[in-house]
């Protein structure tokens, strides 16, 4: 048919086996607008490092792939931008030349691809980092699964992990957040989801996540030592909350956001917990102070798939050099009574995103109270000024150049 005719064309252009002067005119009517780039890209890849270091196998899967692609992009709105981006993928998966025809035998996943690419450097870039997602184009992607339904993925996800050892588990928790972002990109690229609610899907990613990271530590946490008690002298229960600040908070997370993350425990200041396996036991309030250091711990685990996310807890009561974990009292009481304008402007976006129901109750009460206190404007309005002032002297070399920033 015409599409092997065309492929078999492009054939002797990506093997250089067409006279110059029949390559170009080939590209041009195909719709290239730059055919003399497009031909010394090829030239310079035949003669770099990477593509003679490559075996028989894989060469067989460029030499099939790659006239296949000329051919598919050029049906593009822009061939030259669509093989560009798509290229720079197949450089980086050269050596892993099985996606090649894993797209070679799927058209829906080589569209999708070329449409991404196309669409976003960002996810050339994302894809080349992370080929495994590829298998995420093999079905049409429509609109991003609500977050009950995230849960249940990765619950399932974690499932189907052969073992319980924290490193995997971590690397498919990983793999489920890339996967999720990718799906939440196509659907706005392509579209069919408004950009006002990438950030919500973006925000039910990181909570599931949390949600999932503070289960994992909470079930390592009481193998080893037992079940802590509350302040109330109650055993047994997680009396722990992960509140989100900033975007998290705010429900506007975008791709690269960070979490700007506080942890507020209600364990008790003088009880020990019901100890572990080997009778190990702690204090109720440093327990809680090590499941939040084993959740940014993990967090913060390079994998080979990864980070999950970078993490900021310089929001904590106290500022950067407070405690990491703090107890409900200590926390109404700081914002009660030594929390600054900025720190309860902050509260405005916060809210809890896992943990402790019951906790997030009283969460609630100290924030609508802190947020409800009577203000003297006067002092209000210095402290905005003054704030800002230290914002943007604190911008040091990008003040010197004048560079405008429109974050500040």
């Amino acid at each position: 048919n015409t599409d092997n005719k065309l492929d078999t064309r492009m054939q002797q252009v990506w093997l250089d086996t067409a006279d110059t002067d029949r390559a170009l005119s080939l590209l041009s009517k195909c719709g290239f607008a730059g055919p003399e780039s497009l031909l010394n890209s090829l030239h310079s890849y035949h003669e770099s490092r990477q593509f003679l270091s490559l075996d028989a196998v894989s060469r067989e899967r460029m030499d099939r792939f790659m006239p296949h692609l000329l051919s598919r992009v050029s049906s593009e709105k822009d061939p030259d931008l669509s093989f560009n981006r798509v290229f720079e993928f197949v450089q980086a998966v050269a050596r892993r030349t099985v996606y090649l025809i894993l797209l070679l035998e799927n058209p829906v996943a080589l569209s999708q691809l070329i449409m991404l690419c196309t669409a976003s450097p960002w996810v050339v870039a994302l894809l080349s980092r992370y080929p495994v997602l590829l298998d995420e184009l093999l079905r049409p992607l429509d609109a991003p699964p609500d977050k009950a339904e995230l849960s249940d993925k990765l619950r399932q996800d974690l499932l189907r992990t052969s073992t319980t050892a924290i490193d995997e588990q971590l690397v498919t928790m990983q793999n489920f957040k890339q996967e999720q972002v990718l799906t939440v990109a196509a659907a706005e690229l392509s579209g069919t989801l408004p950009l006002m609610k990438v950030s919500d899907s973006l925000t039910w990613v990181a909570e599931v996540v949390l949600a999932q990271i503070l289960d994992m530590t909470w079930q390592l946490m009481t193998q080893r030592y037992g079940k802590p008690f509350n302040a109330a002298g109650e055993i047994g229960n997680l009396d722990f909350i992960i509140v989100g600040y900033g975007k998290l908070g705010g429900i506007e997370l975008n791709y690269g956001s960070d979490l700007d993350l506080v942890f507020i425990h209600d364990g008790h200041p003088d009880m020990d917990t019901s100890g572990g396996e080997n009778g190990a036991s702690l204090n109720s309030g440093a327990f809680y102070v090590q499941l939040g250091q084993k959740i940014l711990s993990l967090l913060n685990t390079h994998t080979v798939t990864g980070k999950l996310y970078e993490i900021d807890v310089r929001l904590r009561p106290s500022g950067a050099s407070g405690a990491l974990v703090c107890s409900r009292e200590a926390f109404a009481q700081y914002q009660h009574e030594h929390a600054w304008t900025w720190e309860h402007q902050a509260l405005i976006r916060a809210r809890v995103v896992a943990g402790s129901a019951a906790l997030h109750d009283s969460y609630a009460t100290v924030r609508k109270e802190v947020l409800g206190f009577k203000r003297d404007c006067a002092k209000l309005a210095q402290d905005i000024v003054s704030m800002r002032a230290k914002m943007r002297a604190q911008l040091g070399s990008a003040k010197a150049d004048e560079t405008f920033h429109l974050k500040h």
